[in-house]
């Protein structure tokens, strides 16, 4: 059985994906934790848990609620973390939590996914979440290979940093800084209910029509990421900051297009602009990304418009990186920007305009 807890939908996706995979029944965590239900799952040999990395461990609120039931007939367990950037030295403790459990440690894996951590960090527009998206296709296929063959995950690292941080970190920053008291509703909340129905822990709740924070905060980052109309604010940290949840990428997923080829003239026209690009400047570029985690012949994607400081153009890799992206030529399909105008009138060879007599 696959078990998740999820607060943005990273660890949803990734369990299931590899429930699908394994053939394994999927079961959700959060709906569990919110109803208070501690009866005995019956998981069967072998339990793989997806999770997400709170202070470089598994969440507490799931550590606490599998010392506090029991997985009938389970032999082996595996861990899945997602994490933004790292999980520190999370396995130590995940293997101390298996031998709680009479279940025979299988290792942890590390999947690095879109970042939500608001309170904090800054999470990814949607074009770069999608990327980093894609690259966990990787290690997600290696554990899934890892688990179907019952094989243990390989070790991760284990520096003084990252004990440190598990050990001595992990406490401290949920005794400082994991508190809802900075969460408040801006005047654009329509009182929707949204954020209470999707806390795990119960801690919000509806008074004349705005939400109300508790003092069971998870930092799961649910309420204010997944509002609709982003009403939500931590203090001063989330202001101006993207909200991400991952069923914004699926939803975007769900209305891919074919890539379309361009005509001859079309392509000219593209490549004259091109020909004007320099280092430096700002442009804004309309692209083609392929939807590379489920490829299909034509391609199918999404077209992305952005525009940025150009870093590099290269004519001979044929690409174009617009700030920290890196675009190929054969996937634009527009170039503007000051100073961008039509080839003839670039290179000074526009016709004159003869005056009428």
């Amino acid at each position: 059985m696959v078990l998740y807890f999820t607060g943005t939908g990273n660890s949803r996706y990734l369990a299931r994906r590899i429930a699908e995979g394994l053939d394994m029944p999927l079961y959700d965590l959060n709906t569990c934790i919110k109803a208070g239900d501690t009866a005995p799952v019956q998981t069967g040999q072998d339990v793989v848990l997806v999770t997400p990395t709170y202070a470089w461990r598994i969440p507490r609120v799931v550590s606490q609620w599998l010392g506090n039931i029991e997985l009938t007939g389970a032999e082996r367990i595996w861990f899945v973390m997602d994490c933004g950037s790292e999980i520190g030295n999370a396995a130590k403790y995940n293997q101390q939590l298996a031998a709680q459990k009479h279940l025979r440690y299988m290792g942890t894996a590390q999947i690095i996914m879109p970042e939500n951590y608001i309170a904090m960090f800054h999470a990814p527009q949607k074009e770069q979440a999608r990327r980093i998206v894609e690259q966990a296709e990787p290690a997600l296929q290696k554990a899934l290979a890892q688990v179907r063959a019952g094989q243990e995950f390989s070790p991760l690292r284990d520096t003084l940093y990252d004990r440190f941080m598990s050990g001595s970190v992990n406490p401290a920053f949920y005794r400082f800084f994991v508190k809802a008291d900075a969460f408040r509703a801006t005047d654009v909340c329509i009182g929707c209910g949204k954020c209470v129905e999707l806390c795990p822990l119960n801690n919000i709740r509806l008074e004349n029509g705005k939400p109300v924070w508790g003092k069971h905060c998870t930092h799961c980052m649910a309420c204010i990421c997944d509002c609709p109309k982003e009403a939500i604010e931590y203090g001063k940290k989330s202001k101006g900051k993207p909200r991400y949840h991952f069923e914004a990428l699926e939803k975007q997923r769900t209305e891919r297009v074919t890539k379309r080829i361009l005509t001859e003239e079309e392509m000219s026209d593209l490549s004259d602009k091109l020909m004007q690009v320099t280092k430096g400047m700002t442009i804004t570029v309309r692209y083609f990304v392929e939807d590379t985690a489920h490829p299909e012949i034509p391609a199918v994607g999404n077209y992305v418009t952005l525009t940025g400081r150009v870093e590099s153009i290269d004519p001979v890799f044929r690409t174009l990186q617009i700030a920290k992206v890196v675009v190929p030529f054969e996937d634009l399909v527009e170039v503007r920007g000051d100073g961008i105008v039509a080839i003839d009138d670039h290179l000074g060879i526009a016709e004159p305009i003869e005056s009428m007599q």
